[in-house]
């Protein structure tokens, strides 16, 4: 793994100087006020760019993404759809501190002139959509780079001219990716400019210390026993809920959400109920999908490493439509689970039955019908196969 250290502190030190500058006044009034008429000007822009920019920021929504995952699990090898996953959810849990931290309003929360394209109840500060985007993307077009050059030397003569083709056209896709997810979230006035600005520094660098991290550390969840595992996600998972614990008492003894916020977005968003513990509701999915992402895959290592979803490769039609269906199944049965449960609970809920609900175990579920459900079914199907080479004794050694 290609060791680059340097990207790390230079992101770091941007970041700082960026939210010390959008959170000590007055730069931060004449900041929402700059960024407030420029998110106004695009107000009356045309339908067409507006439907384009919609389909942007909806490949930046979370639901996406867990849909998408199951299509790793599915149909590449499992060690990278797992190492996604985690970094997916270490940034559901970042973005979720620094929005509670930073309680920053949204340009429909801000001011009545704004119509409201597309409403949200979290806090602005940093964008979400910008933060998982930088993260998410770079990551892949690292990866593709990676996985390009290491083709290119093992390719015959014939073949490099194509697979230098694929790499770029995958990394371009990435880098495109970003800054029109991020210009999405401005133009569809969900976000102040300086947001998506922060969002895109953050996101980088979770990428970059993620893979420092795995450059240090050589991370290896795959084949660890099973109660070191279960223990180390109990851990992380009470850690992490007893920081969110206490960042909502934190702020519910400190901070209030200004009135004047609720009846701008009562006006300009009727639709949608904001309140000061917005951000606890990501912090709450991260939590279902993370230690129990972790856990399941866990015992799959254990009990099912007869498959995996990079059997065969892709050197033939067969192989390929076979790793095609077993990914729309995945997408069809995670999604359908995820975003069914989503509409159970009705957002009125108390707050704590919609973080339970509709968040913690909506994911938990989630992670369970994709590495369990799925594959089983899968299976049953013939779209998977055991691996002739393994060594089913080697199941005890784990326990």
């Amino acid at each position: 793994m290609v060791h680059t250290w340097w990207p790390v502190p230079a992101l770091l030190l941007v970041t700082v100087i960026l939210t010390l500058l959008t959170q000590i006044e007055p730069e931060k009034s004449r900041i929402l006020e700059s960024g407030f008429n420029m998110v106004k000007s695009v107000q009356d822009s045309s339908k067409c760019v507006e439907y384009f920019m919609l389909g942007f920021s909806a490949i930046g929504d979370v639901e996406f993404y867990v849909t998408f995952i199951p299509t790793l699990f599915l149909s590449v090898k499992h060690r990278f759809a797992l190492r996604f996953s985690v970094l997916l959810v270490s940034n559901l849990y970042i973005s979720g501190f620094l929005k509670q931290a930073f309680h920053e309003p949204r340009p429909t929360w801000y001011s009545t002139e704004i119509e409201g394209k597309e409403c949200a109840e979290e806090y602005g500060s940093p964008s979400g959509h910008a933060q998982t985007a930088a993260c998410i993307y770079a990551f892949l077009a690292i990866e593709i780079l990676l996985w390009g050059k290491m083709r290119w030397i093992e390719a015959e003569e014939s073949r490099k001219n194509t697979i230098a083709f694929m790499t770029g056209v995958g990394v371009l896709a990435c880098g495109v990716l970003i800054p029109l997810i991020g210009i999405s979230r401005v133009y569809l006035q969900a976000h102040f400019p300086h947001q998506v600005l922060l969002g895109w520094l953050v996101g980088l660098l979770v990428t970059f210390s993620f893979r420092e991290l795995e450059c240090l550390g050589e991370l290896s969840i795959e084949g660890t026993p099973l109660p070191l595992l279960v223990a180390a996600c109990g851990a992380m998972q009470s850690l992490l809920l007893g920081i969110a614990a206490g960042l909502f008492l934190t702020v519910e003894l400190s901070w209030s959400m200004p009135q004047e916020w609720k009846d701008v977005n009562h006006i300009t968003c009727p639709d949608v109920n904001i309140d000061q513990y917005s951000a606890l509701r990501q912090l709450a999915l991260a939590a279902g999908l993370g230690p129990t992402l972790l856990v399941v895959q866990g015992v799959r290592s254990m009990y099912l490493h007869s498959w995996d979803g990079s059997w065969g490769g892709w050197s033939s039609a067969a192989l390929c439509a076979e790793k095609v269906t077993r990914a729309a199944i995945a997408v069809v049965v995670t999604s359908s689970v995820f975003l069914g449960m989503g509409i159970m609970i009705p957002s009125s809920a108390p707050l704590l039955v919609d973080l339970m609900f509709n968040y913690f175990l909506r994911g938990m579920v989630a992670i369970v019908a994709l590495l369990v459900a799925v594959p089983a079914l899968c299976l049953e199907l013939k779209l998977l196969r055991p691996n002739a080479n393994f060594d089913f004794s080697s199941i005890e050694n784990n326990v």
